[in-house]
């Protein structure tokens, strides 16, 4: 399991961990109530801890 920590976008500040067995790389994330989607990529691994930047958003 790996945690992962949101350092830019909407989601900054916010920690997410994750139970997928196979290292994390990525993925699509919005506010409930929000309409735009983020792509975060992992900027940076230490161990079971990845930082995530946003890389584009659209309002799918």
């Amino acid at each position: 399991m790996e945690t992962i920590y949101f350092v830019g976008g909407p989601l900054a500040g916010l920690t997410l961990p994750s139970s997928v067995p196979a290292p994390w790389k990525g993925g699509w994330y919005r506010f409930e109530a929000g309409g735009t989607w983020t792509l975060y990529v992992p900027a940076y691994r230490a161990g079971r801890e990845v930082l995530a930047e946003p890389r584009v958003q659209t309002s799918r």
